[in-house]
């Protein structure tokens, strides 16, 4: 599967139970695809689009993503760490999170205008001057995070 990665653009796929740790995915365009059961850990994801992406049950762990754009993307299930939004290139987010584990993750100075974050347990992650208009946090909860505007 990991074969699917040698074309610039990936569209409509659904990709289960493949270990992409490690794994340099960058320049890529990933749209419209489903993700189940992969591991993400210290991928990079350097100057690649991801737009309309499903995440269920993957680890999402220590990606470099600089430069990237994540436009309408889910993560449900999932393991979070380390994810750093101030370093893509944009500021502008849809983005949604459902039952999901959030370990040290950066969401300083994004717009996160209705972003949900539904029965999430949230952990030393940081939300500093970030733009949570509309925002839901239903069900989630927080240790050692960080809500602060500049």
């Amino acid at each position: 599967m990991l074969d699917i990665l040698s074309a610039d653009i990936i569209a409509n796929e659904t990709i289960k139970n493949v270990d992409f740790s490690t794994i340099d995915i960058s320049n890529k365009e990933i749209s419209d695809c489903r993700f189940y059961n992969c591991n993400f850990t210290e991928s990079k994801f350097i100057r690649t689009h991801i737009e309309r992406c499903s995440f269920y049950s993957c680890n999402v762990s220590n990606i470099d993503n600089a430069h990237s754009r994540l436009i309408n993307i889910e993560f449900i299930n999932c393991k979070v760490v380390g994810l750093s939004l101030y370093k893509c290139d944009q500021i502008v987010f849809d983005i949604s999170f459902a039952d999901s584990k959030i370990l040290l993750c950066n969401f300083s100075d994004a717009k996160m205008k209705r972003a949900k974050f539904t029965n999430c347990s949230i952990e030393d992650s940081y939300f500093q001057n970030t733009y949570l208009v509309e925002a839901s946090f239903e069900g989630s909860r927080f240790v050692n995070t960080l809500f602060s505007k500049k």
